[in-house]
């Protein structure tokens, strides 16, 4: 301990004090105890204190991980929060885009549809004018009344001049 290293001290250096000084000279008594005094007061010499300073800075370096770990943890919070928010609004994206796609694909088959319908009704328009509306001028005079397949009329051949 640290009063047993104080008291050998003081012992021994007495010790080596010669009789005399020992007997009647108090100044050098009184100097010995200052110095010894002023040696085991000094903080960096007792290993007690030493130890003490090193866990109280070791405690306060563990208070400031403790802080940067609770720190980070709300961070990784705010971060799961944003991580699950997105994940929704991804979630609902993917359900409307389904959605309008089908919606597309409808409007597009509807629209094929009527523009089908649109050169149908065209072309039948193109056809009536073309041939009349009973489609006499398409026909050749000579149909098949009798059920005999239709021949063209054979056309002259020229004469040789």
């Amino acid at each position: 301990m640290v009063y047993d290293g104080f008291i050998n001290s003081i012992y021994s250096e007495y010790m080596n004090l010669n009789e005399k000084d020992r007997l009647h000279n108090s100044k050098k008594l009184k100097e010995l105890l200052r110095n010894n005094i002023q040696v085991f007061n000094n903080p960096n010499k007792d290993k007690i204190t030493k130890i003490l300073n090193g866990t109280s800075e070791l405690k306060q370096q563990m208070l400031d991980n403790i802080d940067k770990i609770m720190s980070n943890s709300e961070k990784i919070d705010t971060i799961i929060l944003h991580t699950d928010d997105l994940v929704q609004t991804t979630e609902d994206f993917s359900g409307k885009a389904t959605k309008l796609k089908k919606t597309v694909c409808w409007q597009n088959f509807y629209l094929l549809i009527v523009l089908g319908v649109v050169i149908l009704v065209v072309l039948a328009i193109g056809i009536w004018l073309a041939c009349g509306l009973t489609f006499q001028r398409c026909i050749p005079a000579s149909t098949n009344t009798n059920n005999q397949p239709y021949t063209p009329p054979s056309q002259p051949t020229p004469q040789p001049k």
